[in-house]
C-alpha cells in the first residue's frame, strides 16, 4: 500500500514529460511542444512566487514565459491583442499580451521543494492537479492580496494568440463610462468561464445568447454575481474577487454591459426577422 502511495505522489509531483503543449495563432496550429523538448531547449529555473490563491511564497521549477513565446511566434506576438489559455477543466481565461511584456510569467511544471503539484480550488474543497503546467507571475506580495493582478490558470495545455475581440462585443467609443468599465469587466474577469455569442470559455453557461441573465433581475444578477453560493448553495461559481478594488461598482457596471448586449440582441433579431418576412413577401408575390 505503501509503495502504491509513493507511485502517486511521483506522479504528481510534475508534468508527464510527453505531453503536448499546443502554440496556435487565431486558432491556426504553430507549433506543439512536449515538456522534454521544453528542457532542452531553455533553462529551467527556480521560482519564487507569492500566490494570491493561497496567500504563501512557493517555489517552482519553470521556464520564463516570454522566452517560450518569443521562439513560438517571434516577436510579433507583442503587437496582438491577447493569449486566449486553454486548460484541461475548460477554464479559459483572456490574457493580454501586454501584461506578459511587462510583468514576469512562468510555465511551472512541478514544485521544487518535491511537494506534490497540487493546490486548493477557489473554494478550498477540494485539492486539483496543477499538471501539465501551471501559469504563474513573479507579483507584488503587498499587492497580490488586496488584487490579483493576473490569472493563474493550471491545468494549460494550450495558448492561441489573438490579434483583436470581437467587434460587436466592444461598446461605441461615445459610451458612458459605465458600459466601458462592464465592458473590461466582463471581458476580464467573467469569460473565463463564460462565453458572450462562443467567445469566451465552454466552463460555464453561454450569457446571452441562451437568455441566461434574462432570468434574474437587476438586483438578483448583481446579488449572484456577489456572491453565487447564497443565491444558490451548489453554485461553483466564484465569489467576483473578494478583494479587488471598487468591487460594487464593478458589479454594477457588469450587469449595465450585459443588459446592454441584451438589448442588442433583441435589435438583431428584430432586424433578421424584418428581412426575412420581406424575402418571403418577395417569393409569395414571384
Amino acid at each position: 500500500m505503501k509503495f502504491i502511495f509513493t507511485i502517486l505522489v511521483l506522479l504528481s509531483t510534475s508534468a508527464n514529460a510527453t505531453e503536448e503543449l499546443l502554440f496556435s495563432n487565431e486558432e491556426k496550429q504553430v507549433k506543439k511542444i512536449t515538456l522534454s523538448e521544453l528542457k532542452s531547449r531553455f533553462k529551467p529555473q527556480k521560482v519564487s512566487v507569492f500566490n494570491p490563491y493561497t496567500l504563501k511564497p512557493e517555489i517552482y521549477n519553470a521556464f520564463d514565459m516570454k522566452e517560450i513565446f518569443n521562439f513560438i511566434y517571434g516577436k510579433k506576438w507583442r503587437d496582438s491583442f491577447a493569449f486566449r489559455v486553454s486548460t484541461k477543466d475548460k477554464y479559459s481565461p483572456l490574457i493580454e499580451t501586454y501584461k506578459f511584456n511587462e510583468r514576469k510569467s512562468f510555465l511551472a511544471y512541478s514544485r521544487s521543494d518535491n511537494k506534490e503539484f497540487v493546490s486548493l480550488t477557489f473554494y478550498k474543497e477540494k485539492i486539483v492537479d496543477l499538471a501539465p503546467f501551471y501559469l504563474i507571475w513573479n507579483e507584488n506580495k503587498e499587492e497580490v492580496p488586496s488584487r490579483r493582478m493576473s490569472h493563474w490558470p493550471y491545468k494549460v495545455i494550450g495558448f492561441n494568440l489573438v490579434s483583436s475581440f470581437p467587434e460587436y462585443l466592444i461598446p461605441p467609443k461615445d459610451s458612458n463610462q459605465k458600459l466601458k468599465w462592464g465592458y473590461e469587466n466582463v471581458r476580464k474577469h467573467c469569460l473565463a468561464c463564460h462565453s458572450l455569442y462562443g467567445h469566451g470559455s465552454t466552463k460555464a453557461g453561454e450569457l446571452i445568447s441562451n437568455n441566461l441573465t434574462k432570468k434574474f433581475s437587476d438586483k438578483e444578477l448583481k446579488r449572484f454575481i456577489n456572491q453565487p453560493r447564497k443565491v444558490n448553495p451548489r453554485s461553483k461559481m466564484p465569489i467576483f474577487s473578494p478583494k479587488i478594488d471598487n468591487r460594487v461598482d464593478r458589479i454594477n457596471n457588469i450587469v449595465i454591459y450585459l443588459r446592454y448586449l441584451e438589448e442588442k440582441s433583441k435589435v438583431k433579431r428584430k432586424s433578421k426577422t424584418e428581412a426575412l418576412n420581406k424575402e418571403l413577401q418577395k417569393r409569395i408575390k414571384n
